[in-house]
């Protein structure tokens, strides 16, 4: 094993909880709102710095406006497209808007501390 290879390894955090299997093919926004009749009052996203809840109604909802709004701006399926955003529920939202217009989405996650 090469040094650069041994590198990367050691950079590798994995979660102790078991890896959720999304079948192939599924779009991001299928698999997460595939129950989403049965729980759209429950709390989807939590707003860590503030405290903000948004159910999984708000989150379809404002998902899907983000959605037309990348139709409106002529993102088309297939499209990539870059999210600068901070880690909140806003990049989710944009995220997932970009999932149900069929968009590629690549991130340049911004620190709290280059924000002012």
């Amino acid at each position: 094993m090469d040094t650069i290879t041994k590198q990367k390894e050691e950079f590798i955090f994995r979660s102790k909880l078991p890896d959720i299997d999304i079948p192939k093919g599924l779009p991001l926004h299928s698999y997460v709102f595939e129950n989403f009749s049965k729980y759209p009052s429950k709390p989807c996203l939590i707003n860590g710095v503030n405290g903000d809840v948004y159910t999984y109604a708000d989150v379809e909802l404002t998902a899907r406006r983000a959605a037309s709004g990348l139709n409106k701006l002529g993102i088309q399926q297939g499209d990539v497209i870059m999210l600068i955003l901070p880690s909140s529920p806003e990049f989710v939202l944009a995220f997932l808007g970009a999932s149900h217009r069929g968009a590629i989405t690549t991130a340049a996650i911004l620190s709290p501390l280059l924000q002012s």
